[in-house]
């Protein structure tokens, strides 16, 4: 394998190389961690190797040579600081609008079929009430022309296409590839698929708030963005049981007894007006009758369990507890513009709601009895608080330690990773209080990971496989929509999962048919058959020889 990307090396090393000079930048700033590659027998170049394997999306042409001119350490410290002015790829990215919008702004963009037609309905006179006998085919034609007026677009595909498109810009450009990396691998452990109707708006802006800006940072930190993001959430709310606690019994029901022995009746009828007024313009949207329930989301707490502590380390009873401190984590709903949901819940905050942005602790669903999980006890009268305090716990229980190390293991190393390996993740992850920059200096100081670097291949998934051609062939990405197409025909349909659980863990990417594909992607691209994608005019990067080359076994190993 060595000695031929080593030969691919060369023959690419006359090649223009984008951006790579920025690897060069802040050195003089970085220190330089000491890599202990040589005491299990690799040289600088076989480690630089490993280094753009394991941590990019592909080498580009002549760059495991800079790492090793520049120092391996010092370039892995530059990775971790995830500083690298990306200028190049921010002019890329700004094809892709929706990446710079708010929530509401998103909404307005891109309105489901129901806040379409409930806008229309409401601000437009447009269509008659739902239950009045109607010309159908006349009302959609009026609707469709009402979208096209107003600018709408879908979210199934021109969001869809944005979504998908920056991420495979990203993987093709950015100069901070670690960063990238650990958010495609974070994005897979707390998946979030926008084939889900009520997740499908906000996994642009979950990838974008909740996982990017995390991805090396402090895993509480980033266990509580994904927690609270209205991505994971909405994604789980269909599955929701009926609500069963007793409105006497919630955290509003409770707050109403102080606030009655305080004498503030007119407190308590503000929140009540404001909350039915909230429920009217939900209706508008979507009629009651098709809200989804508002008890224990047992999907939500076991994979908040299974992502944390791992499968083997919760009872029963911890899943139904935990479903119970999560009643009333909720979603600020949303209409086409400002005119929806104008108020709020800022009154209600007098009741125990709590607003964070797009987050909403819906007081009247939680279920305020006492609870408890993992061996915590969770006094009863507890409102938004529980949820943070069983987050605190479950960042700090050594399962959770112990299942993140193994995750990174597996990802950076391959399945069933040395278990003397995981140890030293976990031990550091516990000392380091989930600081995943140091985790990850830690892997890459360990004299288990080269040896298992060395001796086990991965395979490449389609986007890692994908983009490591283009980058290693210095082709020109514009329009996505053609290399999205082929990403699911070989396998890996971006964002695209219907299991909750994301893509199979360490999985065979080459079946049969995903080997075909691959062969017939090579082709096509070698050929300069792919919409979107231009190669670059060289006698030393012909179609062939390129196609030769990504096609190869080798190639599609990491």
């Amino acid at each position: 394998m060595f000695k031929l990307l080593m030969k691919v090396s060369r023959v690419h090393r006359g090649l223009a190389s984008l951006a790579v000079g920025s690897l060069s930048l802040g050195i003089a700033h970085a220190d330089e961690l000491k890599l202990p590659y040589a005491q299990v027998g690799l040289s600088a170049s076989q480690a630089a190797t490993i280094l753009l394997d394991r941590f990019t999306y592909g080498a580009r042409s002549g760059e495991a040579q800079q790492l090793v001119e520049q120092g391996l350490g010092r370039w892995f410290e530059l990775q971790l600081a995830a500083t690298a002015p990306e200028t190049g790829l921010g002019t890329r990215l700004s094809q892709y609008p929706a990446l710079g919008m708010t929530h509401q702004q998103l909404f307005g963009k891109f309105p489901s079929g129901s806040q379409g037609t409930a806008h229309a309905r409401r601000f437009y006179d447009l269509v008659p009430p739902a239950d009045a006998k109607v010309d159908f085919a006349w009302s959609n034609r009026k609707l469709a022309q009402f979208r096209k007026e107003q600018g709408y677009q879908s979210q199934e595909t021109e969001l869809y296409q944005q979504l998908a498109g920056q991420k495979l810009v990203r993987a093709v450009y950015a100069q901070n590839q670690l960063n990238e990396v650990l958010t495609e691998f974070w994005y897979n452990h707390f998946y979030v698929a926008s084939s889900n109707f009520r997740s499908r708006p906000w996994v642009l802006a979950y990838e974008a708030e909740a996982l990017r800006p995390h991805a090396l940072g402090n895993f509480r930190e980033l266990l509580g963005a994904t927690a609270r993001h209205p991505a994971r959430i909405q994604a789980t709310l269909g599955d929701a049981e009926p609500a069963t606690v007793k409105p006497a019994e919630t955290t509003m029901g409770l707050a109403f007894v102080r606030l009655e022995r305080q004498g503030q009746q007119v407190t308590i009828k503000a929140v009540r007006q404001q909350l039915d007024a909230i429920a009217t313009e939900e209706d508008l949207l979507l009629q009651k009758r098709f809200w989804p329930a508002a008890g224990n989301n047992m999907e939500f707490a076991r994979l908040l369990l299974q992502q944390t502590v791992g499968s083997q380390s919760f009872k029963p009873d911890d899943l139904q507890e935990t479903a119970r401190i999560f009643t009333g984590w909720a979603t600020l709903p949303y209409g086409v513009n400002e005119q929806w949901f104008k108020g709020g819940f800022a009154v209600a905050a007098a009741a125990g709601f709590v607003q964070q942005g797009s987050f909403v602790f819906r007081a009247d669903r939680h279920d305020a009895l006492a609870k408890q999980v993992l061996g915590r006890r969770f006094a009863a009268g507890g409102g938004h608080e529980e949820g943070e305090q069983l987050l605190d716990l479950l960042a700090s229980h050594p399962a959770t330690a112990t299942h993140i190390a193994k995750a990174l293991a597996a990802q950076f190393v391959g399945a069933n990773p040395d278990p003397s390996l995981v140890a030293v993740l976990a031990a550091s992850f516990r000392k380091s209080n989930g600081d995943l920059r140091q985790v990850m200096r830690t892997l890459v100081q360990s004299k288990l990971f080269w040896r298992e670097a060395a001796a086990r291949e991965q395979q490449k998934s389609p986007l890692q496989y994908a983009a490591s051609a283009l980058r290693t062939s210095q082709a020109e990405l514009g329009d996505t929509q053609a290399l999205t197409r082929w990403l699911a025909d070989m396998g890996q349909p971006l964002y695209a999962y219907l299991d909750s659980n994301g893509p199979p863990q360490n999985r065979q990417w080459l079946s049969a048919g995903q080997f075909t594909a691959r062969m017939n992607f090579a082709q096509a691209l070698g050929n300069g058959q792919i919409d979107g994608i231009q190669l670059p005019k060289s006698p030393m990067n012909s179609g062939e020889q390129l196609a030769m080359q990504i096609a190869s076994p080798q190639f599609q190993l990491r």
